[in-house]
């Protein structure tokens, strides 16, 4: 799971621990409050609510830096792609994701190995908030990667290293 996707995939691995063998959360927290700018835009203003979430979800480095596919904006492309959304559904997702608060909870009820993806330069879901939260997964299941000049929006910042990291956690042998 990604962001407020990681709260789903928590959500299914404590409540049918039987049905899921690993997770790998990327770019995740203890909570995920959202910005009242942002929550506000979303309802209100679409492209500006894209604006806000491809300028805070990229790190420093890919706000000028190479795509890592050549040609290619990340910022423009995770615009683009907010701005698509059907209407009211930006919005409908961040109330869900700043109400839900029982992630230290299912985190605890986890059992499977759990990878915690974290980009340095998140200023979404800060390293400190996806550190509070690794700790509340049992020790023995839990590592925590973070990658470094990364933002929120890992999987195009970094694509490589989180393909290796999502391979990894498919491919490894259980205990």
């Amino acid at each position: 799971g990604h962001s407020m996707g990681t709260f789903i995939a928590l959500e299914a691995a404590a409540r049918h621990p039987e049905r899921v063998a690993s997770l790998t959360l990327l770019a995740t927290a203890e909570g995920m409050p959202v910005h009242p700018e942002l929550l506000s835009s979303a309802a209100d203003d679409l492209p500006k609510a894209a604006a806000l979430m491809a300028s805070w979800g990229h790190g420093p480095a890919a706000q000028t830096g190479p795509n890592p596919t050549p040609g290619l904006s990340m910022v423009g492309g995770a615009r683009a792609l907010v701005e698509a959304s059907p209407a009211g559904a930006l919005a409908d997702d961040f109330a869900a994701c700043a109400a839900y608060q029982r992630a230290p909870e299912a985190a605890a009820e986890v059992t499977c190995p759990v990878r915690v993806v974290i980009g340095r330069t998140d200023k979404m879901t800060p390293l400190r908030s996806a550190t509070a939260l690794a700790q509340h997964l049992p020790d023995e299941h839990r590592s925590l990667i973070v990658l470094p000049e990364v933002g929120h929006m890992l999987m195009t910042e970094d694509p490589a290293t989180v393909r290796r990291i999502l391979r990894d956690a498919v491919t490894a042998t259980p205990d």
